[in-house]
């Protein structure tokens, strides 16, 4: 977890379970709070969806996985399937490389 907490100090107990995290007390929300720049490509929690923006992530893709057809939320922007088989993961790194979303 992000917390840096143990199960029973943070209330995520299964991989349902993820919108029960204090998102208030987590690491990104301290970095960011510091002053420093917070990003995050890939898988964030489980359940999350990638509809919801990751909290106290500047910069983000955002993977829900799948076999087949996963769908990217790139900094607030799902991406379809034929949208990530059209720009391809090399082209979608390159553009958060630049700070490009569109």
């Amino acid at each position: 977890m992000f917390s840096g907490r143990h199960a029973h100090h943070h209330g995520v107990r299964n991989n349902a379970a993820s919108h029960s995290l204090d998102q208030s007390t987590t690491v990104q929300r301290y970095l960011k709070e510091a002053g420093y720049r917070t990003g995050l490509f890939g898988k964030y929690l489980n359940s999350w969806t990638p509809a919801d923006n990751p909290p106290h992530f500047e910069e983000f893709a955002l993977l829900q996985p799948a076999y087949n057809d996963a769908r990217w939320n790139v900094n607030g922007t799902v991406q379809t399937p034929a949208q990530e088989r059209a720009l391809g993961i090399p082209a979608l790194a390159a553009r958060l490389a630049a700070g490009r979303t569109g």
